[in-house]
């Protein structure tokens, strides 16, 4: 027989497994129940439940004309539509055994991309709630601005009555939203850095401090900002400064 790693490493751990003897029942004959068989072969450990495989189940392997199976699996290497294979392939296996039946035909990337599957889901509503938290940040910061903006309405009026530009009063309230969020970027960095062991557990092959991920969110964020805080900033420069000091 040949076994994986992960068998090696449970049973003969700090040994040679070549040559040892190992207990299986492979039930071929199930008169016979477990027998010794020897450990001719040492592979890695094969992945047969996707990338996740957390908890890898120890294999091992047996010939054909050893360990008799009645379910087999015929794997074909093809380049180009290897849909157009599946045809040619039934009518070659028709052909030398007519009662052997045909079924699950596949191709690697599909068989693959079924492991995905359940990630595929959690990340698309992952991005799905993080849009939506996007949007509520916009509208939570376009809310405060506006307020602010609100709030300041007889300060603007005076600032305009005196001679301040458009300009000006478009860059006191975009100033305020551009300190929130340069508050809110550092508290989050912050906070990124303290949980990135945790965030380091649900990602494969990225690191929870990429430097380009967290570039690309903050250009968004900023952009986000400076939409929010541009209509509250175009509201106050037409104030007329006359009737905003007669409702005061």
């Amino acid at each position: 027989m040949i076994i994986d790693q992960t068998l090696a490493e449970m049973t003969f751990k700090g040994q040679d497994p070549i040559g040892k003897r190992i207990l299986v029942d492979t039930e071929s004959d199930s008169s016979e129940g477990p027998r010794l068989h020897e450990i001719v072969g040492l592979v890695p450990h094969p992945k047969f439940r996707g990338y996740d495989d957390a908890r890898p189940t120890p294999s091992f392997f047996f010939p054909h004309t050893q360990v008799g199976r009645t379910n087999l699996v015929l794997m074909v290497r093809a380049s180009g539509n290897v849909k157009r294979l599946e045809k040619p392939i039934r009518e070659i296996i028709t052909r030398l055994d007519p009662m052997q039946p045909v079924f699950d035909f596949r191709t690697m990337e599909e068989r693959v991309a079924e492991t995905w599957a359940t990630h595929r889901l959690l990340t698309f509503l992952l991005a799905i709630f993080a849009g939506l938290a996007l949007l509520l940040a916009a509208l939570g910061l376009y809310g405060v601005l506006a307020y602010t903006a609100f709030r300041r309405l007889r300060e603007i009026a005076v600032r305009l009555a005196l001679g301040a530009g458009p300009a000006h009063i478009r860059g006191l309230v975009l100033g305020h939203g551009l300190r929130l969020f340069g508050v809110g970027i550092i508290v989050g960095a912050l906070a990124v850095a303290a949980s990135a062991g945790v965030i380091r557990s649900f990602l494969f092959g990225v690191s929870p401090l990429d430097a380009q991920t967290y570039l690309a969110v903050g250009l968004i964020l900023s952009l986000v900002t400076i939409l929010a805080a541009w209509l509250p900033a175009r509201s106050a420069c037409r104030v007329n400064p006359i009737v905003a000091l007669r409702a005061e």
